[in-house]
Formats: structure tokens, sequence, C-alpha cells
């Protein structure tokens, strides 16, 4: 019962992690849009290139980002980085030998 549990407990926080990449990267796309809309609204103008850039370079970069963040493609990058960082700080090779590099044939 106590593994369920656990397992509960680590794809609960692994949502959790996904939920907020998501919501943080929608936010840094849109914020500065509702920005210049909320100025424009007080009486205050924007100039029309400042909304055809952040346009043309923050949607764009949002609406790229979001199918990779959907799936599981930025957990399974950090989970190979992160066991590769765990096995590489756990290793303490002898004063003689190098230690390795990472090579062509490494693979992530």
């Amino acid at each position: 019962m106590n593994f369920i549990k656990q397992s509960y407990i680590l794809n609960f926080v692994e949502l959790q992690n996904k939920v907020l990449r998501l919501v943080v990267t929608d936010l840094c796309c849109w914020v500065p849009i509702s920005i210049m809309a909320f100025i424009n609204f007080s009486g205050i103008p924007v100039s029309n290139v400042a909304y055809a850039v952040s346009a043309i370079i923050l949607l764009p970069i949002n609406s790229a980002l979001n199918p990779i963040l959907y799936s599981n493609f930025i957990d399974n990058i950090f989970g190979k980085v992160r066991s590769r960082l765990q096995t590489s700080s756990q290793a303490t090779p002898n004063a003689d030998t190098p230690t390795p590099k990472f090579s062509k044939d490494t693979r992530f």
C-alpha cells in the first residue's frame, strides 16, 4: 500500500510541475500584450509597432512551446540529465584515472 501512495504522490508532483511550466510560459508570452492593451484602454497611446512586434515574436514562441510542454519530452530530458548528473557525482574516480568525458556514442 505504501508503494501505491508513493507512486500517486510522485505522479501528482510531476503533474504539478508540468502545469506550472505551462502557466509560467503562457504568462510570460501573454502578459506584455495584456499590459499594452490596458495601457491603451487607459488613454495612453501605444504604438502599433509594439503590438506587431509582440504578436510576431511572442505568440509564435508560445505556440511552438506549448506542444513540447504538453508532451512528456521535457520530463524525459530532465530525467535523463538528472540521472546522468547523479551517476557522475556518485562515481569517485581514482587520481590515476582521468574522468570520462561524453563521447559521440553517448545517447540521451
